[in-house]
Formats: structure tokens, C-alpha cells, sequence
């Protein structure tokens, strides 16, 4: 994985957060520093920080700077306004914000209960393989359960064997039976003028 970070990432004002337990204040190989990871709910002050990470996200995922729309404008309204459609969690060390997970809660007719929908997950690549993202799944995890939710759901790309394979040990299920079906908002026009 190479991904170069844009030098503008801004750690947002340290907030009151949950303390990951002992076991994420791992020692890394003496090259590394130990990391003190907290796992928090962002609040508004943390726009900055989610905005940073997103398009660190979307870099990794080989998006140009054409197609990365989001602003900081369109997150505040998203994540914070009076008509939120997602939440967020922020990993920290110290009060660097280094990760995050944003998801939304959906429906599984079959089941009649909520699901948990991871709709990006995202590591800073140099607290990789530290234990951070499995921190931010476990919070997430904590959130389906207090929520009643009958899974947690989130898309990984296929070449991304790195995460699949954390994925996987984590006892996550690779569907290779189920695609992602997607209509973007350019194409809503035709279905809408079908007869």
C-alpha cells in the first residue's frame, strides 16, 4: 500500500473519549513509538479531522481529485445538521486523529432488525498494522449491540488484500455471491423517465 498523505491533515481539539483498553496501547518494533489510542464519537469541532481523512480515503482508493466532491460544508451538514444520515468515530493517539469510521444504520427485512453499515474505514498508512482499525471495528461492533443490529455490514475492493485478510481473521465473511449494485445520482434521470 503507498499512499502519500496530503501535509494539511489538522488533528482536530482533543475531545472526552472512551479509553481503548490496555491491550490497544500495544508496543510496536523499536522503530515505532507506542501508540495510547482512544476511539471517540466525533463531535462538530472535528469536521477538519473527518474531511482530512476522507480524502486521504479516497486517495488510497485511486479516486482523482476531479471525482473527491465532499467539503467541509457538505460533512458539517451531513454528520451534524438537522437531517444527519451518518455518524462518525475518530481513533486518536494522543490527540492526533489518525483514523476513522463512518457508518449509518439500515434495515434487514428478513431479519427484522438494524444493521450496522461501515461506509468508510480509514487508517492514516503509518498506524497501520497497529491495531487501530480492528480499535475502530470494536467500537463499531459495541455500537451494533447496543443498538439491537442483527450485523455489521461494510464493501471492501478487491484489491485491497491487506484488509480482507484482517477482515477475515476478525471472523468477517467475504461475500463472493453478492455484488455491489450502484446508481449514481447522474443516472437517476433515465429510471425516472422509464415507463
Amino acid at each position: 500500500m503507498s499512499l502519500v498523505m496530503p501535509p494539511q491533515v489538522i488533528p482536530p481539539v482533543m475531545m472526552p473519549s472512551t479509553m481503548v483498553p490496555p491491550a490497544a496501547q500495544v508496543m510496536t518494533p523499536r522503530t515505532r513509538k507506542p501508540l495510547c489510542i482512544s476511539i471517540s464519537p466525533a463531535q462538530e469541532s472535528d469536521v477538519e479531522a473527518i474531511y482530512q481523512l476522507t480524502i486521504g480515503l479516497a486517495m488510497f482508493e485511486r479516486k482523482t481529485m476531479e471525482q473527491i466532491l465532499v467539503t467541509r460544508e457538505k460533512i458539517q451538514e451531513l454528520a451534524f445538521g438537522p437531517n444527519k444520515v451518518f455518524e462518525a468515530i475518530i481513533a486518536r493517539n494522543g490527540a492526533e486523529s489518525i483514523g476513522m469510521a463512518v457508518y449509518f444504520y439500515a434495515y434487514a427485512g428478513s431479519m427484522g432488525a438494524p444493521i450496522l453499515y461501515g461506509e468508510d474505514l480509514f487508517v492514516l498508512r503509518q498506524f497501520r498494522g497497529r491495531g487501530v482499525g480492528t480499535n475502530l471495528l470494536q467500537e463499531l461492533a459495541r455500537k451494533a449491540t447496543e443498538r439491537g443490529c442483527c450485523r455489521m455490514q461494510w464493501s471492501v475492493f478487491d484489491w485491497n488484500k491487506d484488509a480482507i485478510n484482517v477482515y477475515e481473521k476478525l471472523g468477517a465473511t467475504i461475500r463472493r455471491d453478492l455484488h455491489q449494485v450502484r446508481l449514481d445520482a447522474s443516472d437517476f434521470g433515465s429510471l425516472l423517465g422509464r415507463q
